[in-house]
């Protein structure tokens, strides 16, 4: 699990920097063209301009990711260990302690329902199935 959001490389990271870069050095040179009337050539915080686009891209980033993490922290800490922890407390409850035999022949046990739906199934099946066999004696080949 991620812990933290930039741990993963955005594919655009370069080309999100490099765009963001060139509009602030672009605003840049407007401002200072506005001031003194001259583009400059050359502008002694480039080395600043660029650590903040670094620093914005990153912003950019790691908003994306963290609405990434809440899902992510709730599947690691709730989801992930919950077959494991069903499974022992089920076989805890039902396997373990007085009576246990029983309570697992009951779970095996079809209920009463079930049984006589079968025997009613199986009765309509003893009638249905002569009857097919006596058809397929009158089926063209």
């Amino acid at each position: 699990m991620e812990t933290r959001p930039y741990t993963q490389k955005d594919k655009n990271f370069k080309t999100s920097k490099s765009a963001l870069l060139n509009s602030l050095l672009e605003y840049r040179r407007m401002e200072i063209t506005a001031a003194t009337g001259s583009t400059p050539r050359f502008d002694v915080y480039t080395t600043e301009i660029d650590l903040i686009a670094d620093v914005l891209t990153y912003v950019k980033i790691a908003y994306r990711r963290f609405a990434d993490m809440i899902p992510m922290l709730v599947e690691q800490k709730f989801l992930s260990p919950l077959p494991l922890m069903l499974t022992t407390e089920l076989m805890a409850a039902f396997i373990t302690g007085e009576g246990s035999e029983e309570r697992c022949k009951l779970l095996l046990e079809d209920s009463p329902e079930v049984i006589a739906r079968r025997k009613e199934i199986l009765g309509k099946l003893a009638i249905v199935e002569p009857a097919a066999t006596e058809l397929k004696k009158f089926k063209p080949s």
